[in-house]
């Protein structure tokens, strides 16, 4: 029993002896640092000014007491200021070892990490997608200067990993969510005002990427959802990093961005946060986002079904181009259209006699559109 008593107080003291030497050469950096040198200097002078009445003689105007008072201030600020320094060196060396730091994010650079990807270890066995995309629009889908090379990058990566791609956009009819992001960029710029037609352009260039990976049968792989939350954040994914911005009034992904390893705490928790938005019952799927099913009523009873009816709805109105449907309503009496539980009166109209915001929108949101569209008026 005293002997293992022995033995324990003996590894107890050289555990103590290495970790004195692992904290000597840390120490010695610390004293190194700019802000210990510069502490250390004011506090001379602080103790110097605490010090001058032991050697100096009293005047009239009672100097000395402003002299301490001086001090002592300095010298808690001192105390203060190391501390802070510290603590946030801490900070960043604790932010060191999980990976995370600001960087700029080189959108180029992402889309070769995409075509050079395979499907790696970290994320294979889980359910957590390796390439994740959150926005409100993303660039990578509207500038031409990105979205050929973005799209070949997502055929490519489909093609050789057979795994699945997940993009997350703001839906465009949300309007007041629409509207709050474009108050909120116009700090940035004035060009953020027509948020919607951007989404639309994501929404179309999607649509192309999916009708070539249907050459391939694997259409499936790309899982687009519209999310209707307040943005909060963008992120950008593809194993093994991970970028992230916080959204507030003006920041944008154009912004530096926090990049961080897609398996750090950090990665964990911003997984977590994509996923709450991927299967919140707010969202909604690519398909409702693109088609409407529409219900023709005459006489009061459903005459006809129509599926993937294409539409805009905006301030202008609700309009549907279908030329089936256009053509089977067309100068009949008594046809209404119902949508969603809602009835609405039909009306005729040609391309040409569209609003212009709603031509431009329609050529945003699809691929190619008819010429006869349907402008809806609600039924009160």
């Amino acid at each position: 029993m005293e002997l293992n008593l022995i033995k324990s107080i003996s590894q107890n003291q050289k555990l103590r002896k290495q970790r004195l030497y692992l904290n000597i050469p840390k120490l010695k950096t610390l004293l190194r640092t700019p802000s210990v040198k510069v502490g250390s200097a004011i506090s001379g002078i602080s103790v110097l000014l605490i010090m001058s009445p032991l050697f100096l003689t009293k005047n009239p105007f009672d100097w000395f007491d402003v002299w301490q008072n001086m001090g002592f201030n300095l010298l808690g600020a001192v105390c203060t200021f190391v501390a802070f320094d510290i603590v946030f060196s801490r900070l960043k060396e604790l932010d060191e070892q999980q990976g995370v730091k600001l960087d700029c994010f080189d959108r180029f650079e992402f889309i070769n990490t995409i075509m050079g990807a395979k499907k790696l270890n970290k994320l294979s066995q889980s359910s957590v997608a390796p390439i994740r995309i959150m926005e409100v629009w993303t660039e990578f889908l509207r500038d031409n200067v990105y979205k050929e090379r973005f799209a070949q990058a997502i055929l490519q990566y489909i093609e050789t990993n057979n795994t699945e791609i997940e993009i997350l956009l703001l839906n465009p009819e949300n309007k007041d969510l629409v509207e709050a992001r474009c108050l909120e960029l116009q700090a940035v710029s004035s060009e953020f005002n027509n948020i919607a037609e951007r989404i639309y352009i994501n929404l179309r260039e999607i649509q192309k990427i999916i009708k070539k990976l249907e050459d391939t049968g694997k259409q499936d792989k790309l899982k687009v959802r519209l999310y209707n939350t307040s943005p909060s954040l963008a992120i950008y994914m593809c194993d093994p990093n991970l970028f992230v911005t916080f959204f507030r009034s003006g920041m944008t992904t154009m912004s530096k961005q926090l990049k961080l390893p897609v398996d750090s705490p950090v990665g964990a928790f911003i997984n977590e946060r994509f996923e709450e938005i991927w299967q919140d019952t707010k969202t909604i799927s690519l398909e409702n986002c693109l088609y409407v099913t529409v219900d023709v009523i005459k006489w009061g009873v459903v005459h006809s079904t129509y599926d993937k009816v294409k539409y805009i709805l905006c301030d202008q109105g609700y309009y549907l181009q279908n030329a089936r449907l256009f053509q089977d309503i067309a100068n009949i009496a008594d046809i209404n259209i119902k949508i969603n539980g809602k009835v609405y009166k039909p009306n005729d109209i040609a391309m040409d006699d569209l609003p212009d915001i709603v031509k431009k929108l329609f050529r945003s949101k699809y691929m190619n559109n008819g010429e006869l569209f349907i402008s809806l008026e609600l039924i009160k």
